[in-house]
């Protein structure tokens, strides 16, 4: 897929769907591709979270998707915030949404195991998980740099681009007579990622907890000075009784973050984290 043949793309799907189509666009060497092809969003998901941060969830489902395809036909674009995960393996992914892992992730994976309760399933999901292997934390080594107005500031740089080809017609002689000065090239101005400074220092601690999360920046619904992924770190455990409530409560709600007291939340630049594997796991 080449940028001269591409007008557009438009994922018609789910969560998982948009995640491949972003991580493909973004990991093409073509920059170019990558800043200027728009992706439409048709969302025909379960939960369809994006699509209802950026049209609204107070809507019904047929409502829904056509407002969504009329953005797509009328050409309504928004430039986001894109999220990167690396590996040490080097495989790279990409999210608009933000990525969260923990005890409440593994029982919505769980869920479809549970087809046979009917609506009760969710219910269910999160009173099984309390049964077995309890209390589900994970642990590891986390290093972040500390999201701030100067290292988040966008900088300016000047680009240059071929100038189009300009097509005469036929009856436009007056370049026989006036031939302005040739140019080969325009300058374009683009905003870029400031680079890291030398003198900022990462913060590194042992971390246990219950959910851990990474949130985008459209997620975060608020107005502030600072535009950067948020690092939520959970409590380290929690009582059987108030993992089901909240269970309970999220079903209700479309919330990707567990609120508690003992929740701390820090905007972020970079972050790294390194799980700790069973001693029998092979790394």
């Amino acid at each position: 897929m080449e940028k001269n043949e591409t007008d557009g793309i438009i994922a018609a799907g789910g969560g998982g769907t948009l995640l491949e189509t972003v991580t493909g666009v973004m990991k093409k060497e073509d920059k170019d591709f990558k800043k200027k092809i728009p992706i439409g969003v048709i969302p025909l998901g379960k939960t369809d979270l994006f699509a209802k941060l950026l049209f609204g969830s107070d809507k019904e489902q047929v409502r829904f998707i056509l407002d969504s395809a009329l953005a797509v036909v009328d050409g309504f674009s928004k430039k986001m915030d894109v999220v990167e995960y690396k590996s040490e393996d080097g495989r790279n992914t990409y999210s608009l949404v933000g990525l969260t892992a923990g005890a409440y992730s593994e029982a919505e994976k769980k869920k479809q195991k549970y087809w046979y309760f009917g609506p009760l399933k969710s219910k269910w999901t999160y009173i099984r998980s309390t049964l077995t292997q309890w209390p589900s934390v994970i642990s590891g080594k986390l290093s972040y740099l500390p999201a701030t107005e100067e290292n988040t500031k966008l900088q300016k740089i000047v680009i240059k681009q071929p100038l189009p080809e300009v097509k005469r017609s036929w009856w436009n002689v007056l370049h026989l007579f006036y031939k302005p000065r040739p140019q080969n090239s325009q300058e374009v101005f683009e905003e870029v990622e400031a680079e890291d400074g030398q003198e900022e220092e990462y913060t590194s601690e042992d971390v246990t907890t219950v959910e851990f999360s990474v949130i985008a920046p459209i997620v975060q619904n608020q107005q502030q000075k600072i535009v950067a992924p948020e690092l939520h770190i959970g409590p380290s455990q929690i009582a059987r009784k108030d993992f089901i409530n909240e269970g309970f409560r999220r079903e209700k709600l479309a919330t990707r973050v567990y609120s508690s007291p003992d929740s701390r939340h820090s905007l972020v630049k970079r972050i790294k984290f390194v799980p700790d594997l069973p001693e029998d796991t092979v790394s």
